[in-house]
This record gives structure tokens, C-alpha cells and sequence, in this order.
């Protein structure tokens, strides 16, 4: 076995590369002065050494431009980008650490209420004296405030994953049309809790090869935040093949309250919620459907006015669009 040969320290290199970038100069400005001397040998001595030590400096330029000057702005600049990733690092911890010590605690200490009363009951029934509907009420609660948590966990983990850029697309033939409308027939009971109903037009059997969780990820996301913000009238989504070749294009349309203009561009940022602080929520579907939608390649954008609510279009790429 031969064993590897030792690379050179970058400290070692660096010394190196000055060393010979020296010598390179003083023989390419003794180089240049000899092709000179002919012309300027009549001149004072003192003319003559002006003269060298111009070629000199002007031979010295290109040296300092490139063995300091570029490498100080280089290392100026990842210094400057590694400080701003920890900035976004560090806020991303506090506000993931602020929504799991409320929004995560809260929820299950109903659940341990609501688990410890559905125990008490059930005791008591099989003593006789108590009521096994009062059992499984508490326990329908406790499921819903499962379901609610393991919600909220799943999209902590997404934005920490998309964050980290260590999201995977998984490409493989599937059904457009029938993860759509599985999508939408999960999210109706949600939709009718709200006083919502979804209308969906969804173009004849269309098939690609895509990534059939990540498009039933992003579009539930669309159709959740259009049943928060437009509770108690109709939600449509729109799913055609798009115009360019090999594109899906989905619209989302609530009747909510709709976004100020102002708080447009900040919409799709983390933990933002569009000035709609009376709805619940943590502002982070949104985000997530917008860095799944980029990281997919596609394109999303939002039409809203302030009481006629909101329409997003997304445009994702697909290998082998058919429909």
C-alpha cells in the first residue's frame, strides 16, 4: 500500500507563493530595466535608479493586489457570511425554542388533562358509576391535540431541514390528479369545521414523474392557510398542466380577509403572518411551501386586496408531464 503523500500546510504554501512571487517581481523588473538601460544610459545616475525603482513599484502592484489585497477581501467576506449564517442560526434556535416551550407545551399538558380525566372516568364506569361517552369525548380531544402537535413538530423539522438545505426530492410516476384530490378529500372535514367548502377543478388524468409528497406537502399547506384565512366561504383550487412543457400549474383562491399590500413581500418569510394576528397560527406554512416550491424549481406568487382575499399560483416542474 503506497501511503499518501502529505499535502503542504497552507501556511507553508502561502510563504511559498510570496517567496517566488518576490523573485519574480526583482527578475522581471531586472528583465524589463535591461531592455531599458540601452535608452536611458546617457541620463544621471540619479534618473536611472528613479527609473528602476518605478518598475519596481509598478511591478510590485500586481504582487500586492493579489497576495493581499484579494485575499483580505476574501477572508473579509467569509468572516462577514459566516457571522450573518450564526446570526440566522442563533435567531432560528430562539424561535424554534420559543414556539416548542409554548405552543408545544401548552398542547400537552391538555393532552395529560384530558388523558388523566378520560382515565378517571373510565375507572369510574367500570365501577358503574361512570359515563363512557364523557371517556370518549376526552379521548377524541386527546387524538385532535395529537394530531394538532405532531402538526406543528412536522413543520418545525421541515424548516430546519429546508434551513439546513437538506431537503430530498424522490422523482417517480405517479398520479397528479389523484394526489390532488387525496389532498383535498384529507382537508374537507377541516374545511367544514370552518364553514368552508372546497371546490377543486382538476384537469382530466394527468400524470408525471415528481415527487408526489412534496406536491401533496405544498399544496395542503395552500389549502390549510386558505381554510384559516377564508373560514366560512368557498375555497377553490385550480390543477392543469402548465404552458410551459413538463409544468404543473396550481391556483389556491380564498374569500378572506386579504393581505395589505404592504405586508406582501414579507409574507413568505419565517413565522410571518401577513398582519392577521387575529388568526391562530405560527406563520410558518407559507414559508415552507415557498422553499419547497424553490428548492423544486418551480415559481409561486400571491394576488391579494384587502377584503377580496387571496389567489397563490405555483408553477412546479415535472419530468414527463401528460394530461
Amino acid at each position: 500500500m503506497v501511503p499518501e503523500r502529505a499535502t503542504a500546510s497552507p501556511r507553508r504554501t502561502a510563504l511559498r507563493n510570496v517567496v517566488f512571487s518576490i523573485l519574480s517581481v526583482f527578475i522581471i523588473e531586472q528583465l524589463v530595466m535591461l531592455l531599458v538601460l540601452p535608452f536611458i544610459k546617457d541620463q544621471p545616475a540619479i534618473v536611472v535608479s528613479m527609473i528602476d525603482s518605478f518598475l519596481l513599484i509598478v511591478a510590485l502592484l500586481p504582487m500586492l493586489y493579489f497576495l493581499v489585497y484579494r485575499p483580505l477581501v476574501r477572508e473579509i467576506e467569509l468572516r462577514n457570511n459566516a457571522e450573518s449564517e450564526l446570526r440566522a442560526a442563533v435567531r432560528l434556535r430562539e424561535d424554534l425554542i420559543s414556539i416548542a416551550s409554548h405552543d408545544i407545551k401548552s398542547p400537552m399538558t391538555a393532552l395529560q388533562l384530558r388523558l388523566q380525566l378520560a382515565v378517571r372516568h373510565l375507572s369510574r364506569a367500570l365501577e358503574g358509576a361512570g359515563d363512557l361517552k364523557k371517556v370518549r369525548e376526552f379521548l377524541e380531544t386527546a387524538v385532535e391535540q395529537c394530531a394538532s402537535t405532531i402538526s406543528l413538530l412536522d413543520q418545525l423539522l421541515d424548516i430546519a431541514r429546508l434551513q439546513g438545505g437538506k431537503v430530498q426530492f424522490h422523482f417517480v410516476p405517479f398520479s397528479v390528479r389523484r394526489a390532488l384530490l387525496e389532498t383535498i378529500e384529507r382537508l374537507r372535514p377541516m374545511a367544514a369545521q370552518n364553514g368552508s367548502e372546497i371546490i377543486s377543478d382538476i384537469g382530466a388524468e394527468m400524470t408525471a414523474e415528481g415527487d408526489k409528497l412534496r406536491l401533496e406537502q405544498i399544496v395542503g399547506n395552500l389549502l390549510t392557510n386558505a381554510i384559516k384565512f377564508g373560514s366560512g366561504k368557498p375555497i377553490s383550487i385550480l390543477a392543469k398542466p402548465g404552458a410551459a412543457p413538463n409544468t404543473l400549474y396550481l391556483v389556491v383562491t380564498d374569500q378572506g380577509p386579504g393581505i395589505p399590500k404592504e405586508s406582501i413581500p414579507k409574507l413568505f418569510e419565517r413565522f410571518e403572518r401577513g398582519n392577521t394576528g387575529s388568526q391562530p397560527g405560527h406563520g410558518m406554512g407559507l414559508f415552507i411551501v415557498k422553499m419547497l416550491v424553490e428548492a423544486y424549481g418551480g415559481s409561486i406568487r400571491v394576488d391579494s386586496q384587502v377584503g377580496r382575499g387571496s389567489k397563490f399560483e405555483v408553477i412546479l416542474p415535472m419530468r414527463r408531464m401528460a394530461g
